[in-house]
């Protein structure tokens, strides 16, 4: 995070997240991030888009049809 530092940028554990998209890890992996941790997530929004590990679309279809 040093890079961050000299460039005047900060980052925030708690606005982040983690989704497993290749590999194995099981599912509830944290991810060091300087001192505190960031939590994996089944499925995140992404620019407006619901995305989840096995790249289907039935999570953001199902997420916009609730909404209307």
């Amino acid at each position: 995070m040093d890079w961050a530092v000299a460039r005047g940028l900060t980052f925030s554990a708690a606005k982040s997240q983690a989704m497993m998209t290749k590999g194995d890890l099981v599912p509830g992996f944290t991810i060091a991030f300087g001192q505190e941790k960031i939590v994996s997530v089944e499925t995140v929004k992404y620019l407006g888009l619901w995305l989840d590990p096995a790249r289907h679309f039935r999570v953001h279809l199902e997420k916009t049809e609730d909404q209307t």
